[in-house]
C-alpha cells in the first residue's frame, strides 16, 4: 500500500472568499448611497414644482383680479376690497409683509403649498392715442387719475407672488420660498 503525502491547507480559499464578500458589500453600500442621493434630488425637484405651481397660481389670481378691476387704489388709503396696490414699484426688493393669501377667484380653492401675492403700481395713465407715461403727480392716494383718465388709458402693475411650505414663510425671498414677479396691465374701459 502506498501512502499519499498529506497536503497542508493554508486557507487561501477562505481569504479569497472574504475579499470577494468585502467587494460585494462595498458595491452594495455604494449603490444604496447613490439611490438615497437620487431620492433626495427627486424629492427636491418635486417640492420645487409644487412651490412653482402655487406661486404661479397666486400670481395668476392677482393678474385676473387686476383684469376684472374697474379701479385699483393704494392699500394704505383704501377701504375697498382687493385688489389694491402696495406702493410704487421703484426697486427690485420683495416685501411680503402686507399680502393677500391665495384663495382663488372662487374663494375656496386650496393648494398643496401656501401662496400669497401683492401688487405694486408701476405707471399710468398711458393713453391709447400716443400719450406718454404719467403718474398724475401722485405719490399715493387714488391711483394716478384712473377715475379721470380717458377710456383706453393703460395702467401698469407689478404682481409679486410667493409660495412656501407650512411654517416657512418669510417677508422676503429666501432659499425655502419661491418668488415670482410679472407685469400686468389694466386698460380703462
Amino acid at each position: 500500500m502506498t501512502v499519499l503525502p498529506h497536503h497542508r491547507q493554508d486557507g487561501a480559499v477562505l481569504v479569497i472568499a472574504l475579499v470577494m464578500l468585502l467587494i460585494v458589500t462595498l458595491l452594495g453600500v455604494g449603490s444604496m448611497r447613490e439611490v438615497a442621493l437620487e431620492s433626495r434630488i427627486t424629492g427636491n425637484l418635486v417640492e420645487q414644482k409644487k412651490l412653482r405651481n402655487a406661486a404661479e397660481s397666486a400670481q395668476r389670481e392677482a393678474e385676473r383680479r387686476i383684469g376684472q378691476a374697474v379701479t385699483i387704489e393704494d392699500c394704505s388709503e383704501s377701504t375697498s376690497t382687493i385688489p389694491c396696490y402696495q406702493g410704487r414699484a421703484e426697486d427690485y426688493d420683495y416685501n411680503f409683509a402686507a399680502t393677500e393669501d391665495y384663495s382663488g377667484l372662487d374663494g375656496k380653492t386650496t393648494l398643496e403649498r401656501e401662496a400669497r401675492w401683492y401688487i405694486r403700481f408701476i405707471a399710468g395713465p398711458v393713453n391709447a392715442g400716443g400719450g406718454g407715461t404719467n403718474d398724475g403727480g401722485n405719490s399715493g392716494g387714488a391711483l394716478a387719475g384712473i377715475d379721470t383718465a380717458e377710456s383706453g388709458s393703460s395702467f401698469f402693475y407689478e404682481v409679486n407672488a410667493q409660495a412656501f411650505k407650512d411654517g416657512e414663510e418669510d417677508d422676503t425671498c429666501t432659499g425655502t420660498t419661491l418668488c415670482l414677479t410679472s407685469t400686468t396691465l389694466l386698460i380703462k374701459k
